[in-house]
């Protein structure tokens, strides 16, 4: 995921992102927004239930983990 991340931030803007229901692509644009802006899990966390992306997403919960692990006291 951090590779991607890297990925996206590195390509021409704007970026377009898409899956096939829109899920994946709404979480990576999410991902990629956080990272940039270097939120907090809380504040990741806030931006999803704001932008009504669903947190039970696999891949978004390992990246939320990931990001605890890594930044214990956020």
């Amino acid at each position: 995921m951090h590779q991607a991340l890297a990925a996206i931030e590195h390509l021409p803007k704007p970026v377009l992102i898409h899956c096939g229901a829109g899920l994946r692509a709404s979480a990576i644009a999410l991902l990629a927004d956080a990272n940039q802006a270097n939120l907090s899990t809380e504040e990741l966390t806030t931006k999803a239930e704001e932008l009504e992306i669903p947190l039970d997403q696999p891949h978004l919960n390992q990246f939320i983990q990931a990001t605890d692990d890594e930044n214990p006291s956020s």
